[in-house]
């Protein structure tokens, strides 16, 4: 469900950032808690990004429980990254994520892993990452996208900006 989230913000070009939550320097993840020196909330989502040649736990995580550090801040348990640990340099953000977009997000994940709605032979449609989900719809059999299906669904959350996202 990560996943999807992450990439319906890449495709609607909008992270929900909020001001003044943001880390960048060195991002450690330890047995799936994240180590940050910010006063972030349960619940909440964070952003997480990578600089340099990084592969790791990049993406929009939810904040499942927090504990005061001992080495001061605090140390986030974050959904889906139970069983990781990792160091990186990267940056790091709050986020103010709308709960009717998570459950938008949820139905697109629903979606997406019905056989159902998988690509097909008919349709020619290869399955390469996220945005080639297709099904065909309608008199014509035309091939929709994931995007296509829930498009107006999604229009309140799209910026429509260049450059700079966060």
């Amino acid at each position: 469900m990560n996943t999807v989230i992450y990439a319906v913000m890449r495709h609607l070009n909008n992270f929900f950032v909020l001001p003044g939550q943001q880390f960048i320097g060195e991002i450690c993840i330890e047995k799936g808690m994240l180590h940050i020196p910010l006063d972030l909330k349960v619940g909440q989502y964070v952003l997480l990004e990578k600089t340099g040649e990084h592969t790791g736990a990049q993406g929009s995580y939810r904040i499942s429980a927090k504990k005061a550090h001992r080495g001061g801040g605090y140390a986030y348990r974050l959904d889906g990254l139970e069983n990781v640990s990792d160091t990186w340099t990267g940056r790091m953000f709050g986020q103010n994520v709308p709960h009717d977009f998570v459950e938008i997000c949820g139905e697109m994940h629903v979606y997406m892993t019905n056989p159902e709605n998988l690509p097909s032979a008919k349709t020619g449609e290869s399955v390469i990452g996220f945005y080639s989900w297709t099904r065909a719809t309608g008199n014509d059999g035309k091939p929709l996208t994931v995007f296509e299906v829930f498009g107006d669904r999604l229009v309140p959350w799209r910026r429509y900006t260049t450059g700079v996202r966060y």
